[in-house]
C-alpha cells in the first residue's frame, strides 16, 4: 500500500487533551468561584493568578501568556469557551493526536495573547480565557479541510466564523485581537506541521509514541523561552514588536 505523506498517519488517534483541558480550566474556574463567594471572578484575583496586562512582558511576565488561557472571568466566558473547545476540539485532536493538537493549543494561546498585547498597547486592559488557544483549533480545522485532509461541510467553517466574527464586533468586551491571532495561529501551525511531515515522512512512519513528542516538544518549549529571555534584554523593545509581527506574517506566508 503506498504511503501518504502528511497529517494522515492519526486519524482515529484517542481523544486525551480535550477532556484535560476541560478538567483544568473548570477546576480553576471552580477554585476562583470558591475564593471569591461569586460567580463573577473580581479583576484583582484574575490579576494575581495570571490575567494578562498591557505591562506583563516588558516586566517579563512571560508565564502569563500561558497562564491568563486557564483563567475565566464569569459562567457565560467558561461556558462558551469549553462548549466550543469540546465541539472543536474533539474531531481535531482525533484526526492528529495528542502531540500536535497540544503544539496547535499552545501556539493559539500564546500568539493570540501577544497579539492582543500589540492591539491595545499604550491602553491598560487585562485580559483572560482560552479564545486564542480555541480559536487556533477552529483555524487548524479549515487549514485541514483546505490541505484536504479532513472532510467537514463548508456550513460548519460558515457558521461558526460567522458567529465568531459576529461575537468579536457585537461584545465590546471579547478580545478581537486574541480571537484572531489564536485564529491564524492555528492555521500556520497546522500548515507547518503537515510540511514537517511531509518532508520527513520516512522518519515519521515510524509514529513515536505519544509521550516521546509530547516530552520532546516541552523541551524544545523550554529551550526555546530560555532563548527569548536572553534575546529580548538585548534587544529594543520596538524591535521585539516587530520580530513578532515579523512572526505572524511568516506564518500567514506558510498559510
Amino acid at each position: 500500500m503506498r504511503f501518504i505523506a502528511g497529517l494522515d498517519r492519526t486519524s482515529s488517534a484517542p481523544v486525551v487533551m480535550v477532556p484535560l483541558l476541560l478538567s483544568v480550566n473548570v477546576a480553576l474556574y471552580g477554585w476562583l468561584f470558591v475564593q471569591s463567594q461569586e460567580p463573577n471572578i473580581p479583576l484583582n484575583m484574575l490579576f494575581r493568578y495570571g490575567a494578562m496586562y498591557s505591562d506583563a512582558l516588558n516586566r517579563g511576565e512571560y508565564w502569563r501568556l500561558i497562564a491568563a488561557g486557564f483563567l475565566h472571568a464569569n459562567p457565560l466566558h467558561i461556558l462558551g469557551n469549553m462548549l466550543c473547545l469540546v465541539i472543536w476540539g474533539a474531531p481535531l485532536e482525533k484526526r492528529l493526536g495528542a502531540s500536535y493538537f497540544t503544539c496547535i493549543y499552545v501556539a493559539g494561546l500564546v500568539t493570540g495573547a501577544v497579539v492582543s498585547l500589540i492591539a491595545h498597547a499604550g491602553a491598560p486592559f487585562l485580559a483572560v480565557g482560552a479564545s486564542g488557544a480555541i480559536s487556533a483549533v477552529l483555524g487548524a480545522l479549515l487549514a485541514l479541510q483546505l490541505l484536504g485532509r479532513i472532510r467537514l461541510p463548508w456550513s460548519f467553517f460558515v457558521i461558526n466564523i460567522s458567529l465568531n466574527i459576529a461575537l468579536a464586533v457585537g461584545v465590546s468586551r471579547i478580545d478581537w485581537a486574541a480571537h484572531l491571532g489564536g485564529f491564524m495561529a492555528g492555521m500556520a501551525a497546522c500548515a507547518c506541521l503537515d510540511l514537517v511531515e511531509r518532508l520527513f515522512a520516512r522518519l515519521l512512519r515510524c509514529k513515536f509514541p505519544e509521550f516521546v513528542k509530547m516530552n520532546t516538544a516541552l523541551a524544545a518549549a523550554t529551550v526555546a523561552a530560555y532563548c527569548w529571555t536572553k534575546w529580548s534584554a538585548a534587544i529594543a523593545q520596538q524591535n521585539i514588536w516587530l520580530l513578532l509581527l515579523a512572526a505572524i506574517l511568516v506564518g500567514l506566508l506558510v498559510v
